[in-house]
């Protein structure tokens, strides 16, 4: 446990014995990501990620940083999971294409 933006780090990652991801899923609050989760998911984030929003305007402010660092958005679902309610989660599935 701990910071989410550090752990994300290289460093961090090393220093608590932790391997390289192969996939993360992130499900913020409704605020959003923190802005330094966001940068540091672009920065050091896994080839796949699955983010989860029940808010779609955190999500649309999230998601294009992370498009601009490499990632591509692959498929995107919304789920009822409140039946009779207009709360609907988004689903997001990125993959990070090939570093250059």
């Amino acid at each position: 446990m701990g910071d989410a933006a550090a752990l994300l780090a290289d460093e961090a990652r090393r220093a608590a014995d932790l391997p390289i991801p192969d996939a993360a899923v992130v499900d913020p609050p409704r605020a959003g990501l923190h802005p330094k989760v966001v940068a540091a998911l672009a920065e050091h984030g896994p080839p796949q990620l699955l983010y989860v929003s029940c808010n779609l305007k955190s999500a649309a402010r999230d998601l294009p940083p992370l498009l601009e660092a490499g990632y591509r958005l692959v498929d995107v679902e919304c789920v009822d999971l409140f039946p009779h309610t207009p709360h609907l989660e988004g689903v997001f599935s990125l993959e990070r294409e090939a570093r250059r």
